[in-house]
């Protein structure tokens, strides 16, 4: 079971993946059309935000990618995407989800000396939230190699959550506290 504070750190529903009862949810619940290709990460938020998800635990299909034109074959789409997502629900992140944003899209923009750079300057206003997102992206890094060689892409979005869930404050789990 996991809410509305984990997804906004990491999107562990894919798109093909989710299947909502749809009478759970208001009737003008859709897609925001500006946010591909996180439109359906942002959904699942939103769905969050209403009632707690879960995920079931075993494999009721297979997906296979196809060759041809997808929004997130190009890394523009997925940077675009994501900082949209970032600026719409910016005001419900913690420090320490911020500055793990703020790194994964440094990632995505320049590569991997621009997410050390990131995070050395999120470090300078704030220590721990910039340790806790380091510990999230290295997780979620590790976690992504051993899934592949394991066969199991679920690995990094199980990893992040038991991450999320024994974080060392709430303040870091992405609560809002107002």
């Amino acid at each position: 079971m996991f809410g509305a504070d984990d997804l906004l750190w990491f999107n562990v529903v894919a798109l093909p993946f989710g299947v909502i009862r749809r009478s759970h949810f208001d009737d003008d619940l859709s897609f925001d059309e500006k946010l591909p290709p996180c439109e359906d990460w942002d959904l699942w938020l939103r769905c969050a935000q209403e009632r707690p998800i879960a995920a079931v635990p075993q494999v009721l299909y297979e997906y296979h990618q196809h060759g041809g034109e997808r929004v997130t074959k190009l890394g523009s789409g997925d940077r675009g995407g994501r900082q949209h997502f970032v600026d719409k629900h910016w005001s419900e992140m913690t420090p320490a989800c911020r500055a793990y944003h703020r790194a994964a899209l440094a990632h995505q923009a320049v590569g991997r000396g621009a997410v050390l750079r990131e995070l050395a300057s999120s470090a300078r206003s704030d220590p721990l939230a910039a340790a806790f997102a380091a510990a999230v992206l290295a997780t979620a890094d590790t976690a992504a190699s051993v899934g592949i060689r394991r066969g199991d892409p679920a690995l990094p979005s199980r990893a992040v959550l038991r991450l999320l869930a024994h974080s060392p404050g709430a303040s870091h789990r992405g609560e809002v506290t107002r």
